[in-house]
């Protein structure tokens, strides 16, 4: 039997797809372009995820600075709270200073009477009134209350915390009448300039990855918008290095664990996200 021809069998088809109703055409059709879109946009994405390393292990990071007084005391006043943007210089908080002020005026009142004594006895020492031995103590003397009245000075000024960058304050530890000392953070502040994005990569992934490479970067909070960066710096270590609690492996290893390294990478533009 003779087969059929092809634009013979088009027809055919054709005419079947016209004779069915109208709702269940709409409904080819549709179901049609759904396929195109949908083999379209998977094409796309098995060639971007063959053709680029990718993680959801990543997180916005900035260099945080903790702030702590450099003399301990109780919080008398603070000047900022958390999310406040601050200006390098502004003063924070200051501690209540009146114990460092009384110290200071005792200082000060050594400092006259050591200095008055020092210049006595040296015009006496030139004037071969008394032995060198003799001047050199009241010399020590007053070199002592000087560094004395030096340190009370700078005890009071060390109630002051003051930033130390243009930024924004992240977090606040106290409130007034805390108590506050040396190595206790008040403020956690950082400046913008130093957000990064820290992406810890599979050791499988790194396969060409490279400082200067280009990222895309897809943040929860803005849907459907990516931000560019640049590939800043690759560890050297693996992260688990620095777990609190490592891996015991004396007794062997039955699984293979894919080490992560960090990649640190620049946002570019990132004025435009006050979010970050």
């Amino acid at each position: 039997m003779e087969g059929m021809k092809m634009p013979d069998l088009l027809s055919k088809k054709k005419n079947r797809f016209h004779s069915l109703p109208r709702k269940e055409r709409i409904g080819i059709i549709v179901a049609a372009v759904i396929a195109v879109i949908v083999i379209v946009w998977g094409i796309d994405w098995l060639v971007y995820r063959l053709t680029h390393a990718t993680t959801n292990d990543a997180f916005v990071e900035a260099d945080l600075i903790n702030l702590s007084p450099l003399v301990p005391g109780h919080v008398a006043e603070l000047y900022f709270d958390e999310f406040d943007p601050i200006k390098k210089g502004d003063l924070l908080a200051v501690l209540d200073d009146r114990d460092y002020r009384a110290a200071l005026k005792k200082a000060q009142a050594n400092f006259k009477n050591a200095e008055e004594n020092y210049v006595r006895y040296r015009n006496l020492y030139e004037a071969r009134s008394i032995s060198q031995k003799v001047f050199q103590q009241y010399e020590a003397a007053y070199k002592e209350a000087q560094g004395e009245l030096e340190r009370a000075e700078w005890s009071v000024e060390y109630c002051k915390i003051v930033s130390p960058v243009d930024g924004y304050i992240a977090k606040r530890f106290v409130k007034p009448g805390d108590y506050a000392a040396p190595g206790l953070p008040v403020f956690n502040v950082y400046d913008p300039r130093t957000i990064y994005v820290l992406a810890n990569m599979g050791e499988s992934k790194l396969h060409g990855i490279a400082e200067g490479n280009h990222v895309d970067i897809w943040v929860d909070a803005i849907h459907h918008h990516k931000l560019a960066g640049t590939v800043w710096q690759i560890g050297t270590a693996a992260a688990a290095k620095f777990a609190l609690i490592p891996r015991d492996v004396t007794a062997g290893e039955f699984t293979k664990v894919i080490q992560r390294l960090p990649i640190k990478i620049k946002v570019e533009d990132w004025e435009s996200y006050r979010w970050l």
